[in-house]
């Protein structure tokens, strides 16, 4: 993890109310075959501030830590997913959230606070904190506008691409429903224009950025 990302993240969190994240490099460097014998595609800890000691390892979220539980302080994720610590057991956000970045060559180390009682893997940052889309509302209008409803329901829908290239559409209620599960960061133009088919939704095109194919 960067420091330079490491300062963008506790600034979003302080924002956001959050606790503050570990600061990568602090302290006395743990020992080297500690941090190695973390396996690839997993987040580690240990319960010492040195990186010591019996490991804790898991590549699938943790509702609950057991006799881990608020013993986290030395980790490092090597993972290529963002690893959200909670404060609280079952993902609960109200002890705080800390977010470790992506490292998969395993080679950064950070200190945590030890409050750490559930564990959580995600595709980006914001889904430690908040949904993977924004939230979007649409009063219903009194007849079909013929642009911006995908659905023809008399609501102004939208279709969000994440950091992760995965695409959502967001009815106007405040939801969000995965339509795209990956790829369409290769995608350099998105855009609806009208309904082309003649079905009486609004059709969507997009620009594949290797290629210029529509």
């Amino acid at each position: 993890m960067r420091v330079s990302l490491l300062r963008r993240l506790a600034a979003m969190a302080t924002t956001l109310g959050l606790t503050s994240l570990g600061l990568l490099g602090a302290g006395a460097a743990p020992a080297q075959a500690a941090i190695s014998d973390c396996p690839a595609g997993y987040f580690c800890a240990w319960k010492s501030d040195n990186g010591t000691g019996t490991m804790f390892k898991t590549n699938a979220n943790k509702a609950t830590l057991g006799t881990w539980d608020n013993t986290f302080q030395t980790v490092v994720n090597h993972t290529s997913k963002f690893v959200c610590l909670h404060g609280d057991p079952n993902y609960g956000q109200a002890g705080g959230v800390d977010i470790w970045a992506p490292d998969p060559a395993g080679t950064e180390w950070g200190h945590a606070d030890g409050s750490a009682s559930s564990v959580r893997f995600v595709p980006t940052e914001r889904e430690c904190i908040l949904p993977p889309y924004p939230e979007w509302y649409a009063t219903t209008a009194p007849q079909a506008a013929g642009f911006g409803d995908l659905t023809a329901d008399l609501r102004a829908d939208v279709l969000v691409r994440d950091k992760a290239g995965r695409l959502w559409f967001l009815p106007g209620d405040g939801t969000g429903r995965l339509v795209g599960n990956s790829g369409w960061n290769a995608m350099n133009a998105l855009v609806r224009h009208g309904d082309f088919s003649g079905d009486g939704r609004e059709d969507v095109i997009a620009r594949e950025a290797s290629t210029g194919k529509l």
